[in-house]
């Protein structure tokens, strides 16, 4: 049982999570207002499709409808949408970046995460990938490659380039 426990990853990983969260908070008040401009867009094909409308009345409603879908997924409100969108979308990133920096949030998440637990001085077996007689183990031989040695996990971790973990 590791009960190891670094207390500032697991700070960093709190702080991750909160910034995730309000990442994901934005996302979540952006993603409803696409869906209905979505639905509304295609709502007016269907009816220039089926119904006796004025089409360039549709055609430019829908050219309006596209410029807001574009900025609220890509941040960039234009002077051609909706005063609407523009106020939703002031100083705030689209729905694309937002999606990015969840990803990334929940990369570093689970990196602080695993360094919460990861224990530097835990020794495990290791692979000497490095080119020949790059490495000299701490009892004095040249490690030789494809050679397995024992290391600290902060070792492997220093040398990750020369080394790598046997499973």
């Amino acid at each position: 049982m590791n009960d190891y426990r670094d207390p500032v990853a697991e700070r960093e990983a709190a702080k991750c999570l909160d910034l995730l969260t309000t990442v994901q908070q934005s996302l979540d008040a952006l993603t409803p207002e696409r869906d209905r401009l979505v639905a509304k867009r295609d709502a007016i094909r269907e009816a220039m499709r089926t119904r006796d409308v004025n089409i360039d009345e549709c055609t430019r409603q829908i050219e309006v409808i596209e410029t807001d879908i574009r900025a609220i997924e890509n941040g960039y409100p234009t002077s051609t949408g909706s005063p609407a969108v523009w106020k939703l979308m002031e100083g705030k990133p689209g729905i694309t970046s937002l999606e990015r920096r969840i990803a990334q949030l929940r990369a570093e998440h689970a990196e602080w995460q695993r360094r919460a637990t990861w224990n530097p001085d835990a020794k495990g077996q290791y692979r000497f990938v490095g080119r020949y007689a790059n490495y000299t183990h701490p009892d004095g031989h040249r490690v030789m490659p494809g050679e397995v040695v024992e290391l600290t996990n902060r070792q492997a971790e220093n040398w990750r380039d020369l080394f790598e973990p046997v499973s």
